[in-house]
């Protein structure tokens, strides 16, 4: 008898530590969580001029090798202010062609022309010269010392194909 009890005992025993160590174990490991971001990329290859306004800040865009990137944002240089291209990280694979201002005359009756201090848009126009990326970065600013400076940014990744 005493045999069978010491046996019993001896069974708890092991099935008490079991109990302690497996949740202790449990406890001490850890999950890893791994939250990959990545950039959202919008394809406007193979066209012959690919847009992007401020909606696609923060993001990447293909287009071809020869195209031209057509970037649209809204302005007002009546208040001051206007887009300034920052840089461009890369001028081997993309240059810039132009930027010009254009009032909101489309949505005026024929033959009037927009209010003192409206607002409009800019246009900045860019060639893809050859394969590569490169990433555009413009300041919505005040030019002069003592004006505001970055009231809006804007980026952009291009990647030429």
């Amino acid at each position: 008898m005493k045999i069978r009890h010491s046996a019993q005992v001896f069974l708890a025993s092991i099935l008490v530590t079991l109990l302690l160590i497996i949740p202790s174990g449990c406890s001490q490991t850890s999950t890893t969580i791994r939250i990959v971001t990545s950039t959202p990329i919008i394809d406007q290859e193979n066209t012959e001029t690919a847009h992007a306004d401020k909606s696609y800040d923060g993001k990447e865009i293909r287009i071809t090798l020869g195209s031209s990137l057509q970037v649209q944002l809204e302005s007002n240089p009546s208040t001051g202010f206007g887009w300034e291209l920052t840089s461009i990280s890369d001028s081997n694979v993309l240059e810039k062609l132009s930027n010009i201002f254009e009032t909101p005359s489309y949505k005026l009756p024929a033959g009037q022309t927009p209010p003192a201090g409206a607002g409009g848009m800019e246009f900045w126009t860019f060639k893809a010269l050859m394969k590569g990326t490169s990433t555009i970065s413009m300041e919505y600013s005040q030019p002069w010392d003592g004006g505001t400076k970055k009231a809006q940014t804007f980026s952009l990744t291009v990647t030429v194909n």
